[in-house]
């Protein structure tokens, strides 16, 4: 069988879509990555989610933690150790404390509430 240049250019389209698909496959077990699936993902990631190429996080963070693969905690003074990706306290903060990443303490507090100056 003689090879044409179209069969030559099938044969090369068809290695290059089998070599992407296999990378964007899952790990089995969940909770790997990695080309070869021989990272682990990152522990503050939910549910072992994490995405093959990058690791980065694919379900969100578990609580107290921030950032594309979840490896940044969350301030101290965030209430319920909760905050957002950039580290901003979503729930608030505990007593005592102040501001968008509650890293501030309070002057006066009265009632339990914090008088800001």
């Amino acid at each position: 069988m003689k090879l044409t240049q179209l069969n030559i250019l099938i044969v090369v389209l068809l290695a290059v879509l089998v070599s992407k698909s296999e990378g964007h496959t899952n790990c089995i077990p969940e909770g790997l990555w990695g080309k070869n699936c021989e990272k682990t993902c990152p522990s503050g990631c939910y549910g072992d989610g994490c995405s093959r190429l990058e690791g980065l996080c694919t379900t969100g963070c578990d609580i107290g933690f921030y950032g594309a693969k979840c490896t940044d905690h969350c301030p101290e003074g965030c209430s319920d150790n909760y905050c957002h990706n950039g580290g901003y306290c979503a729930e608030g903060c505990v007593d005592g404390t102040w501001g968008d990443f509650c890293d501030k303490t309070c002057a006066k507090c009265v009632g339990g509430v914090c008088g800001m100056d």
